[in-house]
């Protein structure tokens, strides 16, 4: 996979994912300083960046939230085994829904993909994991 030069930590709009981030940058205590916890959305027609900025800065002010066009996260997502797409729910309002893979991705300094954490992975062993690849 292709290095990135930011770390993408998640790609959704989720606010269990975001309290893991919070959950996470408190056990890292002053590591977390080295860490940049990025969250990518999949529906940069609904997320633009004044929507994601909003979002990732309620949970935390050091937060990014980053988003693009389909095609754009559809190629980078690619690479690492993100899958998502719309479809028109039945029984509600919404205009469509966005089904999607949930997971946290774990890049190095360079950019380089290190591990994935599948949903819900204990925030215990992200930060233990984040701790050995800042190492």
């Amino acid at each position: 996979a292709r290095p990135l030069k930011r770390a993408i930590q998640d790609l959704l709009l989720n606010p269990l994912a975001m309290g893991e981030f919070k959950a996470v940058k408190k056990t890292l205590g002053q590591q977390a300083g080295e860490v940049a916890f990025v969250m990518v959305s999949v529906d940069g027609s609904r997320d633009t960046p004044e929507v994601m900025k909003r979002y990732v800065e309620a949970f935390d002010p050091a937060f990014i939230g980053l988003t693009g066009d389909e095609l754009a996260v559809q190629s980078i997502g690619a690479d690492y085994g993100v899958l998502f797409e719309q479809r028109k729910p039945e029984g509600t309002a919404a205009t469509y829904l966005v089904d999607h893979t949930s997971s946290t991705y774990l890049f190095d300094a360079q950019g380089y993909w290190r591990m994935v954490f599948p949903f819900q992975t204990p925030p215990e062993t992200m930060a233990a994991d984040i701790r050995r690849v800042l190492e």
